[in-house]
Order: structure tokens, then C-alpha cells, then sequence
């Protein structure tokens, strides 16, 4: 049995210097915004309608969190803001823990 060759390299080398973040400026990222989590079950959650409330594990003045890309990177209080819900920043998340 003959040992494997490789062929011998050829076209242009790949460039050394150094990457830049700058070709993911225009990327868009999912951002999600939890406010809390209810723990249901099942007959529970059947019986939902109109009208029903779901108390969240959270009190209304605590923070909540921001995700992106499913990774917790800071926490914030909720706003309205023309009509539309909105989060001001107070925390951003050190190393962003995955949630």
C-alpha cells in the first residue's frame, strides 16, 4: 500500500490581516424582552380565554431582562413611550449568561 500525497498547493493565499466586526454593522439580531414566566398546567392552560390573567414571577417594578440571540445582555425597566412599550437600560450583563 502506497502512502496518501497530497497535491501540491496552488491559487492565492488567503489573507493574514486581521477581521473586523465592521461587515456585521447591518446585521439584524433578534431581541427578545422577558418580562416574567407563569408555570401552568395543562388543564390550567386549556381553560385559558379572554379575559384571564396570568400571574407572571415577577413584581410589576422589577427589572426585566433584554435577550439577544437567546443570551441574557442586560436588564431594564419597562416604559411606554408614544403608545408603544419600550425598555430603558440599567444593567448591562457581564460575560452575557445564556438563559
Amino acid at each position: 500500500m502506497e502512502p496518501f500525497q497530497l497535491p501540491p498547493l496552488a491559487g492565492t493565499p488567503v489573507l493574514t490581516q486581521k477581521a473586523s466586526l465592521d461587515a456585521l454593522a447591518d446585521v439584524e439580531i433578534d431581541v427578545r424582552i422577558d418580562l416574567g414566566r407563569a408555570y401552568l398546567h395543562r388543564a390550567d392552560a386549556s381553560e385559558l380565554g379572554p379575559g384571564a390573567i396570568v400571574p407572571l414571577d415577577r413584581a410589576a417594578d422589577a427589572p426585566v431582562d433584554v435577550l439577544a440571540g437567546g443570551r441574557l445582555i442586560a436588564r431594564g425597566e419597562l416604559l411606554v413611550l408614544d403608545g408603544k412599550y419600550c425598555v430603558r437600560v440599567t444593567e448591562l450583563v457581564a460575560g452575557m449568561a445564556a438563559v
